[in-house]
């Protein structure tokens, strides 16, 4: 089955505050959200895996390939 992990979650399991999340989400480098609801998201718990084991991500979104940062300065 499809884990989701809720943002509240998502926060604690990171240690990124809700706005470090969807500004690194929306520079590419934080996983997609899921509109699961009129008013909720969540992501899915595997690409939460991947970014703990990785790190913030540059998204080629042309080439579909990701990067790894070396270190995010926010």
């Amino acid at each position: 089955a499809i884990q989701m992990v809720r943002l509240k979650d998502v926060c604690t399991l990171t240690g990124l505050s809700k706005t470090s999340i969807y500004r690194m989400e929306k520079e590419g480098q934080f996983p997609s959200r899921v509109k699961i609801g009129k008013r909720s998201v969540a992501w899915y718990s595997s690409d939460i895996d991947e970014f703990l084991n990785t790190g913030p991500m540059l998204i080629d979104s042309d080439q579909e390939s990701r990067t790894t940062l070396n270190a995010y300065s926010g």
